[in-house]
């Protein structure tokens, strides 16, 4: 008789770390100012991933490897491709008729994530993931499964590989290691701190060192073994590393900010390490950690992540444009859960599984599923659904538009022409200061005079960087600090360095708020930061949730502040009369917005800065000029009706 196969392993704790890594993602997107660092959660699903693939590789027979790795490869596509392409099918259902904005790339978005390219797709046409506006995806996130795929894919051939060589556990785990220190060293290399960080974040070549790291891991890890051997008190131990690795994953997730240098040069590796450390912790049995990591609940929800994962952008993106889900989020949450709960069991449990059991996926299965329609009510609805959404998301695919944006690579280019001219921004101050004086065609004389000679300190986001070139105009002896994605709650480390290195002027203008919300303490500890300067804050114009209560805050603090020297501009008001003036993302100036930006801001200094003296002085002076302007064009009338007169006659 032959002998059977032993049961596969299974950890349950790490389902539940599953849940807190999906928790971490939704808290970076839905409380950014709180949980800036909640993407490492993307991390900690790699390290488990690599880890338990590396434990069943380790575990494979040479004999007919080819056919095993065809199984494993189809199995592992209908595993992850089944449930993202019914997803995706029943959103861009929903899509197609409440949404008609996010149709814009579907086609492409669908075929790279079928596919499990849709990373490199993204990075090619150069979508950002930290700055959506015009034409924002619900599809963006899809980036991770593509590089879960690629380095599922690749890791069987890297480990089994090894094996036929005859390389000890050891020797694998530590070329892997090695792997793993080189995607991290691309990272930091790769990305200069100073743009949009979005290749080494989607790339596979700079993502794979925490799949690495767990790989490394399940190849010489044998917690159950480890445990019978040291006893007890080992498993405890081990649980309370795993619970100070997990505080430390919690400090990191409110520390680490999105686009900071720090963050991809060794913070972002730093958490995949302790996520390891977490991991080889929490796998060990009969702690107290373990046990309370298995309660069913736990484990259940943390089962329901995959799904969880490929619903809640989606529901993100469709709420922040929907005015009641947007005011009201809970309800998106119960709606992600929900949603979340029903494709896991209907969809992964009830099919993918069942489909996939055994060592080759069992098409009969599917062919008898199909088969009993006519008798089982239960597959019935379920093909009539498929079908629907199929027909339904035609329509969609029909309607949409794809290829490269042109609005959006001319608002790209304002922002790369306006960053290369604030890289020679001192040359410039240099060369503006001694040069002619010459009119700004959008100011008054009298406003651009005062402005010349002020020295101001401005700090923001793209939108800072978009109007860069007005602003240099307007003000020639200005400091102009921006940056792509740059949030308020990310600031106070831009404002000390500006201050240690004399770069902060008397006069501040913070052009913050479009990327997310913070909080009133973090925008108390801005302002403290700065001091005594005059503080004037821009407030906001974007098509997004936080938009409203960004400004009512700003607002208010303006209203309460004891200090006369905090100040906000009201670019909103202005904007909304003239949205021609933005670009189609309802946010970024064009050209000409970014001219009657810079004229908002000086005409308000002038307003508030400029003595009574010096404005009747120049009252006077500009009506001279007029004056003087006036009587110029008289006299050229009257010349050119002398000179017009002999050719009458």
């Amino acid at each position: 008789m032959k002998k059977e196969a032993p049961r596969k392993e299974y950890f349950p704790a790490l389902d539940s770390l599953r849940l807190f890594a999906m928790l971490a993602i939704l808290a970076y997107h839905y409380a950014p100012h709180l949980v800036s660092g909640g993407f490492i959660g993307v991390d900690l699903f790699l390290v488990i991933s690599g880890f338990l693939l590396a434990r069943s590789l380790m575990k494979w027979e040479f004999k007919d490897f080819g056919i095993k790795y065809l199984a494993y490869t189809i199995k592992r596509v209908l595993r992850l491709g089944v449930p993202l392409v019914i997803v995706f099918l029943a959103v861009v259902s929903i899509i197609n008729l409440f949404y008609s904005d996010l149709l814009y790339n579907i086609r492409g978005a669908l075929i790279s994530s079928v596919c499990f390219v849709n990373n490199w797709w993204q990075i090619n046409l150069g979508f950002s993931y930290f700055e959506q506006y015009v034409h924002p995806s619900a599809f963006t996130h899809l980036w991770y499964v593509s590089v879960l795929m690629q380095l599922g894919l690749l890791w069987p051939l890297l480990i089994v590989g090894l094996r036929r060589m005859k390389k000890s556990p050891q020797f694998i785990a530590v070329v892997q290691i090695v792997f793993a220190v080189v995607s991290a060293v691309l990272m930091a290399v790769l990305y200069a701190g100073n743009g949009d960080p979005s290749r080494v974040y989607y790339g596979t070549d700079t993502r794979l060192y925490a799949f690495a790291l767990g790989g490394a891991l399940g190849t010489v890890w044998h917690p159950g073994k480890v445990a019978r051997e040291r006893g007890a008190g080992f498993s405890h131990l081990a649980g309370g590393i795993g619970i100070v690795g997990m505080v430390i994953l919690g400090v990191l997730s409110v520390k680490l900010q999105d686009q900071a240098l720090l963050t991809y040069r060794g913070g972002m590796f730093l958490s995949a390490v302790v996520s390891t450390v977490v991991v080889a912790a929490l796998t060990v049995p009969n702690s107290y950690v373990q046990r309370l990591l298995s309660f069913n609940w736990l484990v259940f929800l943390g089962k329901c992540t995959f799904s969880t994962y490929l619903w809640y952008y989606p529901v993100l993106t469709m709420g922040g444009m929907t005015p009641f889900l947007s005011a009201n989020k809970w309800i998106q949450w119960i709606i992600l859960l929900a949603l979340s709960i029903a494709t896991y069991l209907f969809i992964e449990k009830a099919f993918v599984s069942k489909l996939t059991h055994g060592k080759l996926p069992d098409m009969r299965r599917f062919r008898n599923f199909l088969a009993s329609m006519t008798t089982n009510w239960v597959h019935f609805v379920a093909v009539v659904l498929l079908v629907a959404l199929c027909v339904s998301s035609g329509f969609g695919f029909a309607r949409a538009t794809s290829g490269e944006n042109e609005t959006v690579a001319e608002m790209q280019a304002q922002i790369e022409a306006n960053e290369r001219l604030l890289a020679k921004q001192k040359a410039l101050q240099e060369r503006n200061a001694q040069a002619e004086i010459k009119d700004v065609d959008y100011l008054s004389r009298s406003v651009m005079l005062f402005c010349r000679d002020l020295k101001v300190t401005f700090v923001g986001d793209s939108i800072l960087l978009g109007a860069a070139a007005p602003l240099t105009e307007v003000f020639p002896l200005a400091t102009i600090d921006g940056k792509v994605g740059r949030q308020l709650s990310q600031s106070g480390e831009v404002i000390q360095g500006l201050i240690d290195n004399g770069g902060m002027n008397d006069i501040v203008v913070l052009v913050l708020g479009s990327n997310g919300p913070f909080t009133e303490e973090q925008l108390d500890a801005l302002m403290k930061q700065i001091g005594d300067r005059q503080v004037y804050l821009i407030n906001t114009k974007v098509p997004r949730e936080w938009q409203d209560g960004v400004n009512e805050m700003l607002k208010n603090y303006a209203d309460k502040s004891k200090k006369d020297n905090f100040h906000m501009i009201d670019w909103k008001s202005f904007i909304d009369q003239h949205p021609e003036l933005l670009y189609e993302d309802g946010t970024h100036p064009t050209p000409e917005g970014s001219e009657q930006f810079a004229k908002l801001i000086a005409d308000r200094l002038y307003e508030d800065l400029a003595s009574k003296e010096r404005k009747e002085q120049d009252r006077l002076a500009d009506e001279a000029a007029a004056e003087q302007a006036t009587q110029a064009e008289a006299q050229d009338q009257g010349a050119n009706a002398e000179t017009a007169e002999p050719a009458k006659g």
